[in-house]
């Protein structure tokens, strides 16, 4: 089991233990998260301006492409892997892309020793080729492959399932403008993206030779700026459901706030060791086919309490509209992910077993998929704007009405506030309930 070191002397210790607490207004869920992550974002947050959201963000899904299809999680019959597809939200010059990167340096540094190692296997194999050409009493020398490619940026349909042959633990694409990526998009690569969310049988012919993946494993993580949001419900996002499948950090737009000095280096080294222990732990079992089969992690009976009494309350909620109920529906399947991941992070820091499933990762679940409707409703508001067809129409002043009564001030609060009418109050409100919170809604129908 990993030792993870004391960052610092007592008093420095006590300094950096505000784990809880941060400078910002974030809503994430910081305390769900293992001590050494807590750390690290908070000093980071501290002395490099990251924002809490997107590294708690990106932890997660670093953690997700680390597990990969060593281990699914399993309720009533139910199986899922721990599949991510995430983006940072944020305005330019908030350090999303460096945010976003570094909590894969684990995973980078393997994939780097894992192309040098191909490298020379490749220098041994041309130098057997030329023998066997001057000698070719000895059968053909085999061109070595290329194995476990975690980490990469765009590529096309053909590379991205020939690179899944030969990575049967997983594969993240990391887009730094998620937007084109999404932009770029067609029917059939869309197809092939609702497969890897839902860790479907891939199959492709690929100029005439069929690729066969039994359990494709695609994290995809990017970031973007909130103008662009747009992106994602044209044609391909809002109509078809795709967006919902995306996890959206999207923290208050605030100038980073930071002090002067660094991040210390046992906080950063604890962090990458955790990570470590995920990587270099946890073993992929491959069957005679060469296909993996994960380790099913159940949850323990008072867990299994605590979620079902959660899930049927999230799910099964009234007077919701189309967007909110999609998105609900995709984030209770993210629950179930959330509680493996949450499990797996807790014995990699040494404060859990990895045996079956919590209650402390299914009440950590429980709290994250709450933060992570929020931003979805919140993403989803502005590509509601971005893309209305009477976006002209829709004034600032309007747009003020529907944000207060989000806020929860009532008709005759916002008639003294902004000088409107109540029938116009009431009209606009109507006319954008895609804009309104659950709670606005449900006060709109009384």
């Amino acid at each position: 089991m990993m030792q993870i070191q004391n960052s610092a002397t007592t008093a420095q210790a006590a300094a950096v233990d505000q784990t809880n607490t941060t400078q910002s207004n974030s809503t994430f869920p910081i305390h769900v998260l293992p001590e050494a992550i807590r750390e690290y974002m908070v000093e980071h947050e501290k002395y490099n301006g990251w924002s809490i959201d997107h590294s708690g963000l990106a932890s997660i899904m670093t953690a997700s492409s680390a597990i990969g299809n060593t281990h699914q999680a399993g309720n009533r019959g139910f199986v899922v892997s721990p599949v991510l597809f995430g983006v940072a939200v944020g305005l330019s010059g908030t350090a999303k892309s460096a945010t976003a990167k570094r909590p894969f340096k684990q995973i980078i540094e393997q994939q780097i020793s894992i192309i040098g190692q191909h490298k020379e296997s490749m220098k041994e194999y041309k130098l057997r080729l030329a023998h066997w050409k001057k000698d070719k009493s000895q059968p053909m020398p085999e061109a070595p492959v290329q194995e476990k490619k975690f980490i990469a940026g765009s590529m096309t349909v053909p590379a991205l399932a020939q690179a899944l042959t030969n990575s049967r633990r997983s594969m993240t694409l990391f887009h730094d403008e998620v937007a084109d990526f999404i932009d770029g998009i067609n029917k059939n690569t869309k197809d092939d993206y609702l497969k890897f969310f839902d860790g479907e049988v891939y199959t492709r012919d690929i100029k005439g030779e069929d690729v066969f993946v039994e359990l494709p494993f695609v994290n995809i993580i990017g970031t973007t700026q909130p103008s662009r949001l747009d992106v994602f419900a044209k044609n391909k996002g809002i109509g078809s459901g795709f967006s919902y499948r995306f996890l959206f950090s999207y923290p208050e737009e605030t100038t980073p706030m930071f002090v002067s000095g660094e991040v210390n280096q046992q906080v950063l080294d604890n962090y990458d060791a955790l990570f470590s222990q995920l990587l270099n732990r946890l073993y992929l079992s491959i069957d005679m086919n060469g296909n993996p089969v994960p380790r099913i992690l159940k949850l323990t009976k008072s867990a299994q309490s605590t979620y079902d009494a959660w899930r049927m309350n999230f799910v099964q909620q009234e007077d919701l509209d189309e967007v909110e109920r999609g998105i609900r529906n995709k984030l209770h399947n993210y629950s179930l992910r959330f509680c493996l991941i949450l499990q797996l992070l807790y014995w990699a820091a040494g404060e859990a077993g990895k045996d079956e499933i919590g209650e402390r990762a299914v009440e950590g679940a429980i709290e994250l998929t709450g933060y992570f409707l929020e931003s979805a409703l919140k993403a989803h508001e502005h590509m509601a704007i971005g893309t209305n067809n009477n976006a002209t129409v829709i004034t600032p002043r309007e747009l003020d009405v529907v944000g207060l009564y989000n806020e929860g001030y009532t008709y005759a609060d916002i008639k003294d506030l902004i000088n409107m009418s109540m029938q116009k109050i009431k009209s606009t409100l109507h006319m954008n309930k895609s804009l309104l919170t659950s709670e606005a809604r449900h006060r709109l129908k009384k």
